[in-house]
């Protein structure tokens, strides 16, 4: 075993290096309390931890900012609904986008459809044919064209996959038309008074109808052996004039 003075100078001196020793002791334990006490306070960062493995972490207590770009993939996010995520998308490259309501100012597009082709009934817009057609079964449709009979701009009528008819706007001379194709007759009908009102001439032309001047007996006075006649002017099967 070691010997020890007790007693004199030997003595005293190994007092005071235990004292010395004790102090230094204390101070390391209060300087371990107040880091301890700094960490569990929220004071935790890359300068006083190199490392940190937890299975539970509070939640809040992670901000964005202590995120390093790039640390967060898609397999770690979990949400019902991408509103959610609040963030200007920007420009977004997709090759199919599924969605059951798009609410947009502006929505661009070479094709527009409500329902894939050879699906009924469905609309499509398009900057390659027909700019817009509605559709209610394979060839019977209504279309918006840039040229459909006449190489006018024009509403035309399809019937198993013909045109049968269409309202075109010509531009020399300027003049609205509705032309039929084959057969299809074209009938207006109104509950009320059916007005034609032009500031030129009102122009009827037919084609296989009557074309002359006759005349009708009105009245006949027997007393006298007189009677009244009218003159009635028909054009192409159109009465023209009455007199």
């Amino acid at each position: 075993m070691p010997n020890y003075a007790s007693g004199g100078a030997d003595a005293i001196l190994i007092g005071q290096d235990l004292k010395k020793s004790m102090q230094m002791i204390l101070e390391a334990l209060a300087e371990d309390e107040k880091q301890l006490d700094y960490l569990l306070n929220g004071h935790i960062s890359t300068m006083n931890v190199s490392e940190l493995n937890a299975e539970v972490i509070m939640a809040e207590t992670i901000t964005t900012e202590k995120l390093a770009a790039g640390s967060v993939t898609a397999d770690k996010i979990t949400v019902n609904q991408l509103s959610a995520i609040a963030a200007d998308l920007g420009h977004i490259t997709a090759g199919l986008v599924e969605a059951i309501e798009m609410i947009s100012s502006t929505i661009t597009g070479s094709e527009i459809m409500t329902k894939p082709v050879g699906q009924y009934p469905r609309t499509e817009m398009s900057s390659s044919a027909n700019l817009l057609s509605a559709e209610q079964s394979a060839g019977y449709s209504i279309d918006i064209s840039p040229g459909g009979l006449l190489p006018n701009p024009a509403i035309d009528f399809l019937i198993g996959g013909l045109i049968r008819s269409s309202i075109t706007l010509n531009t020399s001379p300027d003049t609205l038309s509705i032309t039929t194709n084959g057969s299809t007759n074209i009938s207006m009908q109104s509950g009320g008074s059916l007005n034609l009102s032009s500031s030129g001439p009102l122009k009827i032309d037919g084609i296989n109808g009557y074309t002359g001047t006759f005349n009708v007996i009105t009245s006949v006075d027997f007393v006298t052996g007189t009677y009244t006649r009218m003159s009635i002017t028909v054009t192409k099967g159109i009465i023209t004039g009455i007199s």
